[in-house]
């Protein structure tokens, strides 16, 4: 076919292209200017080449961390619990629908609201000694006027020590059926 010299293109140590030539103008060999060119330019083509392959690889990635995020926020906001975040200051960071709904405030609007405030007269704070891991038992009055008993749950926040997660379940009618009995 007229091809006089075949020049490798190399990725991470493995062949993955080449480039054949023949003679310049039909009889005139390359010189050595010609091949020390020739060589530059496939190993620019082989970056390239590895970037594409590794831009490829980094979207896929990015894509399954998107998938997982989207199916974690899913199920925090199915949880017919109430789960929020706190921050440092025991602050709402993120609270979820069922949240939401049992204190009767929309979620955007319970952002950087206080605890105490969103929760009056049920205490936030660890009591000395605690790992940050604890439940603990409340009655809260409900927007409505109810008196609710409240199961707080309250855990470190992985990967966010200045954080804490809540989980708030309304038990009172399981207490209402235990002092019935």
């Amino acid at each position: 076919l007229g091809y006089r010299a075949f020049f490798a293109m190399r990725c991470g140590g493995e062949l993955v292209g080449a480039l054949g030539v023949g003679y310049k103008d039909g009889r005139i060999p390359l010189s050595s200017e010609d091949e020390a060119l020739l060589t530059a330019v496939l190993a620019q083509a082989s970056l390239a080449y590895e970037n594409a392959r590794l831009y490829g690889a980094l979207a896929e990635r990015l894509e399954e961390i998107r998938t997982l995020q989207e199916y974690q926020e899913s199920v925090i906001r199915s949880s017919s619990s109430g789960i929020l975040v706190l921050d440092r200051d025991d602050r709402v960071h993120s609270a979820n629908p069922a949240f939401a709904a049992m204190v009767g405030t929309p979620e955007a609007e319970l952002i950087g609201l206080p605890f105490s405030r969103v929760l009056p007269g049920v205490a936030a704070t660890s009591p000395e000694g605690s790992d940050g891991d604890e439940t603990v038992e409340a009655r809260w009055t409900s927007p409505a006027g109810e008196e609710r008993d409240l199961r707080l749950s309250f855990s470190a926040f992985q990967g966010d020590p200045d954080r804490r997660v809540v989980i708030v379940d309304d038990v009172t009618d399981r207490m209402r059926a235990e002092r019935a009995l």
